[in-house]
């Protein structure tokens, strides 16, 4: 007879590998006949426990008596096609892995190859809108020759142009994007770049929807006189890196606008169709923030303020009564969607609680205030009062305080407050 090695007999378990090792082809001759024996007799039949699926040819070594004999040789028989048909477990899991393996890469192949070419574009407008520069459409147009035929017939993927872009790079842009709108970035470029860039977009400046400016505002207002070019029809989002003057532009749909580094005072106008406004501030007092106040109630459309305050003090004897807001509307009077206000560096609770009197004539539907590392969790909750009694800002739905764990942790706990006032 067969030795028989068990797992459950074994010090340690065995692992499966050392199990097939183990199976000789008495097993697999065992679990042949019993799956004969399945398929000519039916599953109840052919294991049924007087069924033998092999010869014993040890005898009867041991003088069993029946039906204990039979008992035990039945019991060997159906050990032996376990153990056999674990092997083929073994074996047929690896394969299966391997065929797996091998097959997902072309499984991927063959079904971008049947996806039609205009779902395949819609595909890769998606990846687009998910970047914010140009490498996304360079990259696939260099995956194979359909990908660049597809890519090269979907505009949009074309409409970002950069001052970093050589001229006969834009000029393949400009032929790609057709009719769509474009997107401009002025980078930190010399000014002869600038004006090279500037003067090949000017004649599609029917065309602009975003402009982005990271260089010298002031050069680039010169060039863009120089070339007479005020008219923007389509141009609804504007960024700036520092504060710039555009009421000589002609801005009809412009509805965003972003500063990213607002650290003069505020007297330029602002444009009073605006919506969404995103404004960095940094290293201001006391006087700045009734301009800044002042400056956004000409905002009559306002729907989405976002605030990133940087190392702002009140300077040292001063106190809010000190300067009067004037032109602003009672407290709690203009409705908004959404505000957001971010606390960051040196930043005092004395010139955030001004802040918050200062935009007090707002009233939102959400505000979100974050108050980075830089402030420990047990006075976060100071920043959300103001002078003026009661919780800043009134929201009719609820205020949300983000503040991290710690400078190592990259979750935030967050606080929700919900708002109920007595009117």
């Amino acid at each position: 007879m067969m030795t028989h090695v068990s797992a459950r007999s074994a010090t340690k378990p065995m692992e499966l590998s050392q199990i097939c090792r183990s199976i000789g082809t008495d097993g697999i001759d065992h679990l042949m006949t019993l799956l004969t024996y399945v398929k000519s007799r039916g599953w109840d039949d052919a294991f049924s426990e007087d069924v033998r699926y092999g010869q014993d040819s040890s005898g009867n070594p041991n003088s069993y008596s029946e039906p204990l004999l039979s008992l035990r040789q039945s019991l060997e028989d159906s050990k032996l096609c376990l153990e056999a048909l674990k092997e083929v477990k073994c074996r047929l899991g690896k394969k299966i892995r391997h065929l797996q393996r091998r097959a997902i890469p072309l499984v991927l192949e063959d079904g971008i190859k049947r996806l039609p070419n205009e779902l395949l574009a819609h595909i890769f407008e998606a990846g687009f809108q998910m970047t914010e520069d140009s490498e996304f459409s360079v990259r696939v147009s260099h995956v194979s020759r359909r990908f660049r035929d597809i890519s090269l017939r979907t505009p949009r993927l074309w409409t970002r142009l950069s001052t970093d872009f050589g001229l006969a790079q834009i000029h393949a842009f400009l032929c790609r994007s057709t009719y769509f709108d474009i997107h401009v970035e002025i980078a930190g470029s010399p000014r002869s770049v600038v004006e090279s860039f500037v003067r090949m977009l000017a004649p599609h400046s029917g065309r602009w929807s975003r402009l982005t400016h990271r260089g010298d505002e002031t050069e680039s207002s010169w060039i863009f006189q120089d070339l007479d070019l005020f008219d923007f029809p389509r141009l609804r989002y504007i960024c700036h890196y520092f504060w710039m003057d555009i009421s000589a532009l002609n801005l009809p749909m412009l509805s965003h606008i972003a500063v990213e580094n607002v650290c003069d005072p505020l007297d330029l106008p602002i444009p009073s169709q605006l919506t969404c406004v995103d404004l960095l501030l940094r290293d201001f007092d006391l006087h700045d923030i009734a301009e800044l106040a002042q400056m956004l109630y000409q905002v009559t459309g306002l729907q989405d303020l976002s605030l990133d305050v940087v190392n702002c003090q009140l300077m040292e004897g001063w106190i809010v009564k000190d300067v009067d807001v004037v032109e602003i509307p009672d407290t709690h009077t203009c409705p908004i969607e959404f505000l957001s206000i971010t606390i960051r560096g040196s930043t005092t609770r004395d010139f955030a609680t001004a802040l918050y009197d200062a935009l007090g004539y707002l009233t939102s539907s959400r505000v979100d205030i974050f108050l980075p590392a830089d402030h420990t969790v047990q006075s976060a909750h100071e920043f959300i009062f103001s002078l003026t009694p009661g919780l800043f800002p009134t929201s009719l739905g609820t205020v949300i305080l983000h503040n991290p764990l710690g400078s190592t942790y990259q979750h935030s706990r967050t606080l929700k407050i919900p708002l109920i006032f007595k009117i």
